[in-house]
Parts: C-alpha cells; structure tokens; sequence
C-alpha cells in the first residue's frame, strides 16, 4: 500500500514539475530586466513613448506620423494601414507594454495588419536611399469605444524610431559595392 501511495505521489510530482517552465522556457524576460525576446513581466514605458488617440476610418480617420518612418492610420476595417508611404506592419502578440515590444520576428510583414488590445507591434520602412529598413514600435493598450461598444479607434502607444535588440542577427552586410547595387535593384 505505502508503495502505490509513493508511486502515485512520484508520478503526480513528475506531471506538475514535468509541465512546468521558468520565463526563460517561454522566450519571456525575467525579473532581473534582460531580454529574452518579446513579453514577460511589464516594463515600463521608455523615454520617448508618445500616446495618441487613433480614431479609425469610420470615425474621422487619425493619421499619425511617425518620425523617420512616415504615417499610418486605422483603416474601416480596423487594420493599421500606411497612409501614403509603402510601410509594413508585424504583429509580435499579446504584451505587457512597449517596453516588452523588443525583438523583430523572423516573418509576419504584412502591409495591413489586425488591430487588438494589448498587443505588440513593428513599423518598418526601406528609406529611398537606403539598404536597411527603419524601425519604430507600437503598442495598442485598449479600443476606444461608443456606448453602443462599437470600435472608434485605438489608443496607441509608439516610439518612434526604434532600433530592435536583436537587429544585428538581420542584418547581412555586403561589402562589394557594386554587388549590393544590383542585389538592392531586385536582379539575383
């Protein structure tokens, strides 16, 4: 008998342990403040966030400028949009903050992209004379919504612009210039 209750208390312990991840596991930021990638507990908001009350589309459309980077709104649809310049937008999920906006993701570029509450987002742009995008983050904290609880907008939080942690892993340098030239121009 005493040696079913420990076979059971074993396997118990071994499911509940075996289940278990530390924030590290996850790909979250520990307590200590170093970065492990996108969320974790909330940092606070950097030095240079700015809020803005996004209205969308339907609802008088709020551009918003976003420096070194150009304008974006809130479509009909409720999708951030670019207003005029070729921008891409990247979801990277449910964040405590813009402070947990931190790591570029490897894919997800997409020229519209869903707007939803506590989530994270990248901004980027290829400037007209340059080899490398330039970045900026947002952070949608809630909608702004009618009495009716139909969407209006957002509030936004953005910091603009933004150098990703993890950029140098993107980054391919190219030193022949007359190779990067032609491989800038789309010719492989």
């Amino acid at each position: 008998m005493k040696t079913k209750i420990f076979m059971m208390m074993a396997l118990v312990t071994l499911l509940i342990g075996g289940n278990a991840c530390t924030e590290e596991d996850k790909g979250l930021t520990p307590g200590n403040g170093t970065s492990l990638g996108n969320g974790g507990e909330a940092v606070p908001d950097p030095e240079g966030t700015v809020l803005v009350s996004v209205r969308n589309a339907n609802n008088g459309k709020t551009v918003v400028y976003l420096p070194e980077i150009g304008d974006f709104y809130i479509d009909k649809g409720d999708n951030f949009a670019p207003n005029y310049l070729s921008l891409e937008f990247c979801s990277v999920g449910r964040v405590n903050g813009l402070g947990n906006v931190r790591e570029l993701p490897s894919g997800g570029w997409a020229p519209k992209v869903a707007v939803q509450e506590s989530t994270g987002y990248f901004v980027r742009r290829k400037p007209d004379n340059g080899y490398y995008y330039v970045y900026a983050r947002l952070y949608v904290e809630k909608y702004i919504l009618s009495t009716d609880n139909s969407v209006l907008g957002a509030y936004v939080k953005y910091q603009s612009p933004y150098e990703p942690e993890n950029i140098e892993d993107l980054l391919v340098d190219i030193p022949d210039a007359q190779f990067r030239d032609i491989s800038s121009c789309g010719i492989r």
